[in-house]
Parts: C-alpha cells; structure tokens; sequence
C-alpha cells in the first residue's frame, strides 16, 4: 500500500496560492506518482472507470459483457464502491457470466446481517431466544454503554469479500493481476481519497464500500477508510492520475431522487444519503471527461442501491447502454494477438491453491486458540469448502471473544496454508437486553413482565460466561448464572446457578377463582452436563432450595406451606428449531426426571417425570405444528409446588391461564398458521400469520384413565405477527360447556 499520497495531497493542497495547482489537480499529481502501474509504450493507455451505486453495480456486469463482445482490455480498471468489487473480480479473472451468477445468487439480507441461522448456532447459544427479547442489546465498553460505529458489525460482509478474495488471486501487487487494478476509499482522518494499489484485495473492496452508517469504518494501518463514493464516486479524475489517456467510465450514480416530504421508510432515507454523499463529487469528475472519452450512463430509474434482486434487470440495461455506445467503443478494441494474450492470462487462481496444507490461527483473544481450530474443523489435503469455513466462523464470531475475524490462503514452500486471525474483542463482550410482555383477556384479567438481561461472554480461555435476569411482574424473578465449559471443544460444561422467583398462583373451583396464592421459591443448582453437537444436550442438576406459598386472596382450599426442598434433576434436550416463535422447520424435545434427596435438604417427597415434543413442518407459506405433553408424580401426596397446570394461550385456550392443577397431564395441539406477510431487510424480520389450533388435554387425579371422556377440548382461530419487539397474538380460545376466551398476547408463544 503506497500511503505516500496522502501526505502528498495534504502538502500541494496547503500550498496552494496565486497561481498553484489547485488541490484536485494536486491529488491527481500524487496520485500519479504514488499508484500509477507501470506499461509499455503502446497504444494511448485506457483506463475503466467503475463508479459505485449499490446493487445498480450490477448494470456493469452488462457493461463488461459488451466490452469483451468488443474484445477491449483495459490497461488498468479504477473502481469505487460496489465498482471496486465488480471491477476487482474482472481484474482477478472472473468472467462476467460468473460475476452476475454470484449476484443473482447471494442471498443478500443474509449478507448485510450478522446474525447466524438458528438451526446452526451452538447449542448453548439457541437458549438465549427460549424467552422472548427484544432484538438488538446495549453493549458496553467496561462499564459505559456504547453506540458501534456502523449498524451492522460487518462480519459476514468481511467474509464473504475475503472468500471472494480466496477464489480469486494469490496476488498482492495489483499491477501483476491479469488487469492492473486501483480501489478508491475515503480516508476519514483527512476526508481524501486513498487508492489501494497493493496489499490485501478483500481489505481494499471492503474499505471501498463501507457504507458510512451502515458498516463500520476499516481500520487499516491506523487509518479509518470509509466507503470511496463519498470523496470519488466517479473517479475519473484518479485515472487522469494514473497517467490514463483514454476512459470508459460507467457511472451507475444513485440520481437525486424525488424524495417524499414526510413518511419516507429507512431504505428511502439511506437511498436518499446516498445520492447526496456522492452526486457533488461525481459531477467534478464528470468536467475531467474528454471528448475522446466514453461515458456510459444506464437508464437504472426505480433500481434503488439496495435492490439486489433486480441484479439481472440491471445487467440487461448495463448492457443495452453500452451497446448503444458501440461506434464509439469499437476504436478501443484489441488486435487479435492482444486479445488473445488476455484471454491466456486472464483467470482465477489454479484449485490447486485452494488444497489446504496447514491451518494456522492467529490468536489475540482471551480464548483458547483450539477452540477456534476445532470450531472451524477445516480437513486437510483437500479442497477448501469456502461456504462451510464462514458458516464455521460466523459461529465462532457469535462466541462473543472475538472483533472482526479474518480468513486467506497463502502459498509457503509449495503448500496452502490457511490463515485465520481472531483478533480479541477490547469492548461489547457485555451487553444489556430487554424483553416486555403482557397478556389481556378483556375481562379485566390482566398480567405483565419486564426483563433485563445482563450477559457477560468469554469470561476466560474455556468461553465461560455469566449471565443475570432481573424480571419485575408477574412472575417476577432474580437469576444469575455463571455457564463454563471444560475442554476446548466446549462439549463438557458445568453451571452453578442461583435464582428466585415469585407469582400469584389462581386456585378454580367449577370454573370460577375461588383464592390466589402467592408463591414463592428459591434454589442453588450445581448442573454438569454434555452438548451433543448443536442438536441436545444431556444434564444433571443437583439443588437446595426452599418453596413458600400463601394465601392472599378468597378462601383457603390449600394451606399456607414453607418447605425446604432438595433433590436431583436429570434432563435431556433437542433444539433443531430454525425460530422459536412460528417455526417453519425442526424439533423442540425437553425430558426431565426430578426426584427430592433426603441428604439435600428436602421436607417434601416427590418424584416428577415430564416429556414435551414439538416438531413442525412446512410447505410454501403453511405450516402445520405438533405438539404433545405428558407428566406424572409418582409419589402421594403431591405438593402443590410440583403439579401441573393447563389452560391458556396454546394449553386449552378456552379456558383461563393455568386453571387446571393436577399430579398427572397430557396435551395434545395442533396448530396451523398461514403466513401472508414476509418482510426481511438485514437482521429485521416481521411476519404476519393467521391460523387456528386445535387441543385436547387435562390434568388427572393419580389413577384416573385417560379417555376420550376424560379430554377436555378447545381451540380456536388467531392473528399473529413476528416483530423485533416480540410476538403479538391475538387469539379467540372456544371450549367445550361454551366456555370462550378472547386474549391478546404479547412476548410470548404458543
């Protein structure tokens, strides 16, 4: 990387008086000193010119098609933005037909989020979502809370232009790529372009579109580069710089749109930014054209910048535009042994560099460094499967240790060894969340919860971590938690915990609230357990603690209790979800056998076996959910404590919130929900359903059959939405002898 232009461009622009250059001319001499490719003398040395736009980039893709119909080969490509990636895959050996498959084919709201598929997240991370939270947390740098720099981390960007990178070129001198190439980003220090002439090709596309807002800046060598479009988004005038003769530039610029007067959406509002960070400076650029030059401009009306599913609208209107330049174009044309030279050079990096040799992490975090090379897994003497490495580093970015994670192949002594660096994460490795829930019945029966989350990740070298609630309503709760594994491939780990809660407990008679208790109960637990995969987990919990319960409202059916408790818990579980609110795909199974211990403690004897399985299945928008449950007490008297309930949102919803108490229950449920709405920008997800259910379940003394006499029915249609805030439901719950329940429910599921 030639950083000698900066200094140079600060020093002619200072300079600058009565008959001086002025400071673009200035930034032009620099440049031309500090970046230009050397080239033998030949023809007039042509330059291409690649402006930035978002997703309207794709119209380039159309553009390079035509050039190569034309068999013009561009002595060097300058490309700001989304122009740099366009123009650094061209100038690596991509064919255009391979740059448009890869933009057709991305699933971009995946790209521009780093969250991972829940279905591929450890074990341990998809319990963070069995209570509802509101998306997003506050993170903190010791004991301050902090604003990132860009609304998305950009890890999975990062990448996916390294990988990018990988298939592309084993080259750091961009003069020696079968097209000399130039990337254009802002330095923010100074607010002057700076050109990648050398170095890491994924670091100059990824500094060259860093969306100011939307990515974080790159830090490179000290410096803060930001996206090129804000200083260059045409730059015509550095290819004037790197001694350019001739230029074709295709400026694919966001226009300054119509902008509505009120109600404009965040996409309308980012587009708009866009146009004006980069519109001014295009049109200075635009002066610097000579009449020899060629200017293509695609009629791209309506494609906004993040419209990448119009990628090959944009490709045909690229294409058309230039093709209308054709007459104009044809004098830049190869002689047939020039062409045929670039066809010889101009490919990627032979699969053979891609057969890794050796793996080598570079390590600056807290953690262990096998714990990233056994999360990685990456098989050695066979070829590198780039789409399974960032699946496996985006789960390794969500451990929480880690900042920006980057990844390349590098060719030693004959063999490709791996590279991967962690770097340690100096802040938001603790982070505040905040969850909110309500339920409504119309009837004056109302409840609610507010949730605060502290987790604190990658506590030491084994991923321990701590994690606190403090839970106000009903049922209110205080919980701290400290999670730590045993070995470097987290699969042992022990939990020590430390938590109490309160709620009202509602006592019915024939239908009717005859007394509210109050309960309350607290308990120390020691669990050691193993993850199986990222599909289960087995555990056994031993645990101390003490349960109150007292009558506060009605008559006594039950006497007041304060019992110490103590006994052994032994669990099994199976999450292969893909959400944990209106799943589309995947199992929940939860088994636990819970026996009191003498030598724990405990004054009440009990023995409690439960078993829940969920599973759902999909086609197109409908889906259609499983559910069963079944549990028994096998010891007489049981404790109130330890019974089961029914009744509510999705468990007899006809009838009141836990209105049935009873040593023994099974539930059946089957639910069905047709989504018609479906939106999904980044990491925002909203869904819309409407459905019906249908539930058949009761609570039974000990010895009592279960029959269909014994079943009581219910059930009923619902509206749904999905949002970052939680699910709201708002459901009409009918039952057998009439009785019905209209409930609206927020923040939770069925």
């Amino acid at each position: 990387m030639r950083w000698s232009a900066l200094s140079l461009v600060a020093v002619a622009a200072t300079a600058a008086g009565p008959g001086a250059v002025s400071p673009r001319a200035a930034l032009g001499q620099a440049l031309a000193q500090a970046a230009a490719p050397e080239q033998p003398a030949r023809r007039p040395k042509l330059a291409l010119v690649l402006s930035g736009g978002g997703a309207r980039g794709a119209a380039e893709i159309g553009a390079l098609k035509v050039f190569e119909e034309l068999h013009i080969v561009p002595d060097v490509i300058v490309g700001t933005s989304i122009g740099s990636i366009v123009g650094g895959l061209y100038a690596t050996g991509w064919t255009p037909d391979e740059i448009e498959e890869l933009l057709k084919t991305m699933d971009w709201n995946k790209l521009f989020s780093d969250a991972v598929d829940r279905r591929e997240k450890t074990f341990r991370r998809k319990q963070d979502d069995l209570v509802i939270l509101i998306q997003g947390s506050v993170r903190f740098d010791g004991l301050k809370p902090y604003l990132p720099p860009g609304l998305l981390g950009g890890q999975r960007m990062e990448l996916f232009i390294r990988s990018l990178e990988i298939r592309s070129t084993g080259e750091s001198d961009f003069d020696r790529f079968p097209i000399p190439y130039r990337a254009v980003a802002t330095e923010l220090g100074s607010g002057t372009p700076l050109v990648f002439s050398s170095g890491s090709l994924a670091t100059a596309m990824r500094a060259s579109m860093a969306i100011p807002g939307l990515f974080a800046p790159v830090d490179y060598e000290g410096h803060q580069l930001s996206d090129g479009g804000a200083v260059a988004n045409l730059p015509v005038g550095i290819a004037r710089a790197l001694g350019a003769e001739d230029v074709i530039a295709v400026d694919i610029t966001s226009p300054l749109s119509d902008f509505p007067e009120k109600g404009a959406t965040f996409l309308e509002t980012l587009d708009r930014m866009n146009s004006l960070l980069t519109y001014s400076n295009r049109l200075e650029d635009m002066k610097l054209l000579r009449p020899t030059d060629v200017y293509i401009r695609p009629d791209l009306a309506g494609l906004g910048f993040l419209a990448f599913d119009r990628a090959a609208e944009a490709v045909v209107k690229g294409a058309a535009a230039t093709r209308a330049k054709t007459d104009e174009l044809r004098r830049f044309s190869a002689s047939d042994e020039e062409w045929a030279a670039f066809r010889a050079r101009h490919h990627r990096r032979p699969p053979g560099d891609l057969i890794i040799g050796k793996v080598r992490v570079e390590d600056s975090s807290i953690l262990d460094d096998r714990i990233v090379r056994q999360a990685i897994a990456v098989p050695l003497g066979k070829p590198l499967d780039l789409a399974a490495l960032d699946e496996n580093l985006m789960r390794v970015s969500a451990m929480g240790a880690f900042g920006l994670i980057r990844d390349g192949v590098g060719r030693e002594n004959g063999t490709s060894d791996l590279v991967v660096e962690t770097p340690g994460k100096t802040r938001g490795r603790g982070s505040l969340q905040l969850g909110v829930s309500f339920t409504d019945d119309f009837q004056g029966d109302t409840s609610y919860s507010i949730t605060f989350l502290h987790r604190l990740l990658a506590v030491n070298r084994l991923n321990g971590e701590w994690a606190n609630v403090v839970q106000v309503g009903n049922p209110g709760v205080l919980m701290s938690q400290f999670y730590q594994p045993l070995d470097t491939g987290l699969r042992w780990f022990v939990s020590p915990m430390i938590a109490a809660q309160q709620f009202r407990q509602s006592i019915f008679a024939d239908g009717r609230q005859v007394a509210v208790y109050q309960m309350k109960e607290g308990n120390l637990r020691l669990g050691i357990g193993r993850v199986l995969g990222n599909w289960g987990e087995v555990r056994l919990d031993a645990y101390a603690g003490q349960n109150r319960g007292e009558n506060v409202v009605g008559s006594d059916p039950f006497p007041d209790f304060n019992v110490r408790t103590g006994g052994l818990e032994a669990g099994f579980a199976v999450d292969t979800l893909d959400s944990t609110v209106f799943p589309t795909q995947g199992t929940l199974v939860t088994a636990t056998y819970d026996a009191s211990v003498d030598a724990l403690g405990s004054e009440a004897a009990y023995r409690r076996s439960h078993l829940s399985a969920l599973h759902a299945w999909t086609r197109g928008a409908n889906t259609i959910q499983g559910y069963v449950e079944v549990g028994s007490n096998s010891d007489s008297p049981v404790p109130i404590f330890k019974l089961f309930a029914l009744g509510g949102l999705g468990r007899l919803a006809g009838f009141a919130p836990n209105q049935f108490l009873g040593p023994n229950v099974g539930l059946a449920r089957l639910l069905y929900y047709h989504r018609f709405v479906k939106v999904h920008v980044s990491s925002v997800r909203i869904r819309a359903y409407v459905g019906a259910s249908l539930e058949a379940g009761n609570v039974f003394p000990e010895g009592t059959p279960v029959s269909m006499n014994t079943l009581l029915w219910s059930g009923g249609p619902f509206v749904a939405a999905e949002t970052p805030a939680g699910p709201i439901i708002l459901a009409l719950g009918l039952a057998e002898g009439g009785a019905h329940r209209l409930q609206l429910v927020f923040g939770q599921r069925f």
